[in-house]
């Protein structure tokens, strides 16, 4: 901001001025005297009070403008001020438009570097496409051709399957042939030896009716409890035991299950309804199921081979169905249902004849302990010739035909051993 001192010494140079002036103008009235007439006194205060007037009206002036003067200089230096920091924020601006422009020279440095490495990616990118593009030409030239010898190879694959199929057709139409032949003779020595197993080992019971040996009187199948109407006069021991049925007419009958004797009187016996879990054996060429686990053999196949028929038997070796043998639950042992022992009979002495080659299961001699057991005899047979009268029962085991044939011919009743399972097993 300028000085005023220029300013304020004028007007102290005036204010001097005027008053030396009045000094002067006072020394001249006195030393040349008064002033004419038509100059008098209220004449001259006239004048110089106008001209003081003038004067003051000048100092007014002056002091007004001063006073502007310091308005005008305090705003200017307001304006100075202001001037002075929009200059600072001009010159702040400027430093962060030059650093501005500086990292925009070095953005545009880099945009100009980026975009040349743009350019030469492009060409890269441009050149790998082709290349690839090329490479897929070639690729799928190389697959078509590839392509075309599959699809000849395997039109030529399918001819020649298509060649065996129609030769393997024909051997297998004559295989067929030869097989339908084999076949008919197999089933034809099958059926023959079916017929002979069915003689041999099947069991017949409905051709040997046994008359009941007693009934039972009690019955208790909640606690497996029964009584049967025949004693210890009879000749009934402890741990005999009897079949348990019930009539159906015309000679069949229900077995309805089976008793023990557990305590015996003169005239009536205690018996144990029996019940137990046993697994009966299956013929896995047929499914036959064993009708007690003491089978062996199916009398329904033949496992082919062996020149005697019980070699030829098949023996009984799938998988076991596992079943509860004792009464049923629906048609319990009740009162008035039949009993029979095959090798019991009240009052009497039976006589049995055992015949055949080997037991299926058990021994010839085991077999004649538990009929002695039961309080019968045994006769010794060598053949058919040596049947005859005086015998009640043959026991046929295996390779019994014409002992079996020989007593059904003279009446004496034939048991298998297949039924005397549950009899000759409790023991």
């Amino acid at each position: 901001m300028s000085d005023n001192t220029p300013l304020y010494a004028l007007i102290a140079f005036i204010l001097i001025s005027l008053v030396f002036g009045i000094i002067a103008y006072s020394q001249h009235n006195a030393f040349y005297g008064p002033v004419p007439e038509e100059d008098s006194k209220p004449a001259i205060l006239a004048k110089e009070t106008e001209a003081l007037a003038r004067v003051e009206q000048q100092v007014a002036e002056l002091k007004a403008k001063l006073r502007g003067d310091r308005v005008l200089r305090a705003g200017i230096r307001q304006e100075i001020q202001e001037t002075e920091l929009r200059t600072e924020a001009v010159s702040h601006m400027f430093a962060i438009y030059k650093d501005g422009l500086k990292r925009r020279q070095q953005l545009a440095r880099e945009a100009n570097e980026l975009a040349k490495q743009g350019m030469d990616l492009k060409t890269e990118i441009m050149r790998a496409k082709e290349a690839t593009r090329k490479a897929i030409q070639d690729d799928r030239a190389k697959i078509s051709e590839e392509a075309d010898k599959v699809i000849r190879r395997n039109e030529q694959l399918k001819l020649e399957a298509q060649q065996a199929i129609d030769a393997d057709r024909k051997a297998d139409e004559a295989e067929a042939k030869k097989h339908a032949k084999r076949m008919n003779f197999e089933n034809s020595y099958r059926d023959d030896l079916r017929s002979q197993l069915t003689t041999l080992i099947q069991r017949e019971r409905e051709t040997t009716v046994l008359d009941p040996d007693g009934e039972v009187i009690l019955s208790d199948p909640m606690r497996n409890f029964a009584v049967i109407n025949i004693g210890s006069s009879a000749g009934v021991k402890r741990g005999f035991v009897f079949e348990v049925y019930r009539e159906l007419g015309a000679g069949q009958k229900m077995v309805k299950g089976y008793l023990e004797v557990t305590k015996t009187q003169p005239s009536m016996s205690e018996c144990m309804i029996l019940e137990r879990i046993v697994h009966l054996p299956r013929d896995p060429l047929t499914g036959y199921t064993a009708s007690s686990p003491e089978e062996l053999y199916s009398p329904y196949a033949t496992k082919g081979g062996g020149k005697a028929e019980s070699e030829r038997a098949q023996p009984l070796v799938g998988r076991p169905k596992t079943v509860v043998l004792g009464q049923v639950p629906m048609d319990p042992i009740v009162k008035g249902d039949l009993i029979v022992n095959p090798f019991f009979d009240p009052g009497r002495t039976l006589t049995f004849a055992i015949a055949g080659q080997g037991g299926i299961k058990y021994s010839k001699s085991y077999i004649e302990r538990v009929i002695k057991e039961y309080g019968g005899q045994i006769r010794d047979i060598s053949g058919p010739d040596s049947i005859g009268p005086g015998i009640d029962f043959l026991i046929a085991q295996r390779e019994a035909k014409e002992e079996v044939k020989t007593a059904t011919n003279m009446g004496i009743k034939v048991l298998y051993e297949f039924e005397l399972f549950r009899f000759l097993d409790s023991r």
